[in-house]
């Protein structure tokens, strides 16, 4: 049985939700069209929890990368491709 989620909670899915689709966009992932409903569907969601966000909290999520993971898995993520290593295959 799933918890229901603080309002916390809510507001760091809501914000990251909303920087992923701006990086998504900016780096031609997403083209306007696909981003409109993005973003529609990031709207129904912060319409359903009625979720109060500032710029400051969207601007503070951060993305952590680090390569030193991929030199101690390298020959294993060899094989690997990024469909089947993110998409599911």
């Amino acid at each position: 049985m799933e918890t229901e989620k603080t309002a916390a909670e809510r507001r760091k899915e809501l914000a990251t939700l909303l920087f992923c689709q701006s990086y998504l966009y900016y780096h031609d992932m997403l083209s306007s069209a696909e981003s409109k409903r993005v973003c529609k569907r990031i709207s129904a969601f912060h319409d359903k929890h009625r979720i109060a966000i500032t710029r400051e909290q969207i601007d503070s999520v951060e993305i952590k990368y680090q390569d030193k993971l991929w030199k101690n898995k390298k020959k294993q993520a060899q094989h690997a491709s990024i469909a089947n290593l993110v998409c599911g295959g």
